[in-house]
């Protein structure tokens, strides 16, 4: 049984007060440069002081190829880490021309037309939908897409020069946010990190990360399956085992126990009540603030939070939590105590672009 978007189990990760608001949503300016600072009034409310330029939306400041590249460090946080922008333009403007050819009435070239069925033939109807999803989402801060798009063959070859340019962006955040978060990791993943540490500790500087996963018995207990949580807290040495010769396997579709509330993680899980503490996880809770509102959010207790100025939240107006930013910090905290030194689309029977798709879908 999966949670589902209706119930209240995701609320935690999503209250306002966790950005730095305690009374209504984030009030935060959608400019994309210089924002003026946020203040914190006596109620705890987060206010935005707005400029006539972010007001005027820097009208002649930034061309619309700058716009474009700009919002590409967005995507893979807000829109899909797993999207391939080529990919997403291609399958679309196949879709487009097959709703235009149901409508009209001129005459196609039906060898092209047939290629074009042929294509979409190997896309599935939920693939298709998603890339269009997608398409619609990037349209939103890249308007200028849709005109290279639908252009003359001098702005398509500029599209595509462009999406390649955007795509290099979307990779590059993804690599900073994970070098970034190597350096908290222990921190982030210990219970208490000011009263202890992990045991043994994991450093910032090792070259390896051979040791960490499964092969570390805290990290272990985090990874592990939340059905398999209370077996491995009566005998951590019996499960581990199972966990590193495959016994017990690593899927996708299995929520590992740091994803739930408890101190080890998955330690009060309610089989009976798969929804009770989902998301509500210490160690998800703090990469995603480290993502959106900055390190120094990380650790802070929920309430006393505020926002730093430069902040991915701000930077990109994000008023509110929406299942892809928790999706994003999930896969980010996944492969931050994972064994692999370097990033891979598989860890043993793991797809994280599957458990990515899935935790959208579930929240």
């Amino acid at each position: 049984m999966s949670p589902h978007r209706s119930s209240s189990a995701a609320t935690h990760l999503m209250t306002p007060s966790e950005l730095g608001d305690s009374e209504s949503d984030l009030e935060l300016a959608s400019s994309l440069d210089t924002l003026s600072s946020s203040i914190q009034d006596p109620t705890g409310k987060v206010t935005v002081k707005r400029n006539n330029m972010v007001n005027n939306q820097w009208k002649g400041i930034i061309t619309a190829r700058e716009q474009c590249l700009h919002f590409a460090r967005w995507i893979p946080h807000a829109i899909n880490m797993f999207c391939n922008l080529n990919d997403t333009f291609r399958i679309v403007m196949l879709m487009e021309e097959e709703e235009a050819y149901k409508v009209s009435s001129r005459s196609e070239d039906e060898d092209v037309k047939a290629q074009q069925d042929q294509v979409l033939s190997h896309v599935s109807k939920d693939i298709q939908e998603r890339h269009m999803q997608n398409y619609l989402k990037i349209l939103l801060g890249a308007l200028y897409l849709h005109t290279l798009a639908h252009g003359n063959l001098k702005q398509q070859a500029e599209l595509h020069t462009i999406l390649a340019e955007m795509q290099a962006i979307m990779g590059q955040v993804h690599s900073d946010d994970t070098s970034h978060l190597k350096n908290c990791i222990a921190q982030y993943a210990a219970p208490d990190p000011s009263d202890k540490g992990l045991e043994p500790p994991i450093y910032a500087d090792n070259k390896s990360r051979a040791l960490l996963g499964v092969n570390h018995p805290q990290l272990t207990a985090m990874l592990c399956p939340i059905k398999h949580a209370k077996a491995y807290h009566e005998d951590p040495t019996k499960v581990q085992a199972k966990l590193q010769n495959g016994v017990i396997k690593i899927h996708s579709t299995v929520w590992p126990a740091f994803i739930y509330k408890g101190s080890p993680p998955g330690k009060d899980f309610d089989p009976d009540n798969v929804q009770e503490g989902f998301l509500k996880g210490y160690y998800l809770k703090q990469v995603f603030c480290h993502i959106f509102t900055s390190p120094s959010s990380a650790l802070t207790a929920d309430g006393e939070m505020n926002p730093v100025r430069g902040c991915n939240a701000k930077l990109h107006g994000m008023e509110k939590v929406e299942p892809e930013h928790i999706a994003y910090a999930f896969i980010q905290s996944r492969f931050g105590i994972a064994s692999h030194d370097k990033w891979q689309e598989t860890d043993g029977y793991h797809k994280y672009s599957e458990a990515y798709t899935r935790l959208i879908k579930a929240i």
